[in-house]
């Protein structure tokens, strides 16, 4: 039964494997869309993965009989499965960092634009204070914001 047990997880990992490599291409490309589109899957395997895994380290007696040819064909497949976990996370991490930087710059630019037409007393024909329509603006950027990321 762990044999079994092993085979699946190692369909699992390749399985995973593929798509994250699929997802890594997709956020270099800043296809958003095709990045979406593959979190429902990323996410059930991640779940079937780690399932997996619990169940057969539980086994430990079955795992310690596997062939040797086995355990290293399961090595092999998690080895592979860890680099493209990594480099799908190092290339998350530089599409975020990238994400904020822009956002940022956007915030800022709005802020600078909002702040000085509120200064110009735009606010004040209506009856606010330049420093309320301030505040009001920066906190509707940022609610935007924060509704997007």
């Amino acid at each position: 039964e762990t044999i079994d047990r092993v085979a699946e997880l190692m369909i699992t990992i390749e399985e995973f494997s593929e798509l994250l490599a699929e997802e890594t291409s997709a956020i270099k490309a800043a296809n958003a869309k095709a990045v979406a589109s593959l979190l429902n899957r990323k996410q059930f395997l991640a779940t079937h993965y780690s399932r997996q895994l619990t169940a057969i380290s539980e086994r430990k007696q079955g795992l310690a009989e596997l062939d040797e040819g086995v355990k290293a064909m399961l090595n092999q497949s998690w080895q592979g499965f860890q680099v493209r976990l990594a480099e799908n996370a190092a290339t998350l991490e530089v599409a975020h960092r990238a994400t904020r930087q822009v956002v940022d710059i956007i915030v800022g630019a709005i802020k600078e634009v909002q702040g000085a037409r509120v200064g110009q007393g735009y606010g004040g024909a209506y009856g606010h204070s330049a420093e309320a329509g301030r505040s009001t603006a920066s906190s509707f950027v940022s609610v935007a914001l924060n509704k997007v990321l």
